[in-house]
């Protein structure tokens, strides 16, 4: 016989619901550069709950406003 392997117990986390995500190329026809757009739903979110992560554009100045820094 074998020893019984000890059980281990899934990890507790936050779910979020199923991620959705679109990408798509772009060509701006005014100076010919390439850009991509990202689409991304989390359609799923339960409430109360905030993202971890926030993403930033180059051009994009940062909010002094963003809740995401602050609850932290």
């Amino acid at each position: 016989m074998q020893p019984e392997k000890p059980r281990t117990e899934p990890k507790k986390c936050v779910k979020i619901g199923r991620p959705g995500y679109r990408v798509r190329k772009r060509l701006d026809p005014e100076n010919s550069q390439h850009w991509l757009l990202f689409l991304i739903a989390c359609t799923e979110f339960a409430d109360g709950i905030v993202p971890l992560h926030r993403f930033l554009f180059v051009y994009e100045p940062p909010s002094k406003r963003s809740t995401t820094s602050q609850t932290r």
